[in-house]
């Protein structure tokens, strides 16, 4: 079970990916409009509420991550979308989910084959293993609103299960989230601790004498969402 963790002020760590880059066909061969495959997305949400479709090429997921004693062996990069949704019902937030592409992760701080190494490294076994596990998800399971927000802070406290490489565990974080006729915007900022998910390698806590090459636990991640309207939940969920 995870223990609540603050919004952060600056974005986060991770052996992931991130933000969808327009002009790299590589990383991004999407539709604007997401089309949903089945109805796992959306079947979980009570009857009447609104769906929003994630938006994939103006929703982003990016990872900070760094080495605990190497101030200038800090990595950024993101993960791309795959799809997700967002439900409102009675103009009140009552779920979200999304699916991040673990095979999209990329590196932005590096160029040419040292970019190339790390991100082959970061999908590899030692961490992420994308090729056995395609995808990680997370679907919220309690939302509840922030009692203390101001109109620049985060309005809700969301909190659900977060599933890498098959393990799944509880977290909690802050988020703003806005809604309007045609979209709804969410942000957030939350830190994981890596090992909880058997992803290990570097860590200080599993091996001894790693001297400067410990990489820390904590992967941050920020979160940007747009989600454009789309359908009702009724008993034919949404027609699908």
């Amino acid at each position: 079970m995870f223990k609540y963790i603050p919004l952060l002020l600056i974005p986060f760590l991770l052996a992931g990916c991130g933000r969808q880059d327009q002009n790299n066909p590589e990383q991004v061969n999407v539709n604007q409009q997401q089309e949903i495959s089945d109805n796992s997305m959306i079947s979980g949400y009570p009857e009447g509420a609104e769906v929003y479709t994630v938006n994939l090429i103006d929703s982003s997921v990016d990872w900070y991550c760094r080495r605990i004693l190497v101030d200038t062996n800090n990595h950024h990069g993101g993960i791309n979308i795959k799809e997700g949704t967002i439900a409102y019902l009675d103009d009140q937030f009552v779920g979200a989910e999304f699916v991040m592409d673990m095979a999209s992760i990329v590196d932005y701080d590096l160029s040419g084959k040292m970019k190339e190494t790390l991100e082959k490294h970061i999908k590899s076994a030692d961490f992420f293993n994308v090729e056995a596990y395609p995808t990680a998800v997370f679907k919220a399971t309690k939302i509840e609103p922030n009692p203390d927000a101001l109109d620049s802070r985060t309005n809700f406290v969301i909190t659900g299960d977060l599933t890498i490489k098959d393990v799944t565990k509880e977290i909690s974080f802050p988020a703003i989230v806005n809604k309007t006729e045609e979209k709804i915007t969410a942000q957030a900022e939350f830190s994981v601790n890596r090992t909880e998910w058997g992803v290990v390698y570097g860590s200080g806590g599993f091996f001894d004498n790693l001297g400067n090459s410990v990489i820390d636990d904590m992967i941050r991640y920020e979160i940007n969402l747009v989600a454009e309207a789309g359908c009702s939940v009724e008993a034919d969920v949404c027609g699908l």
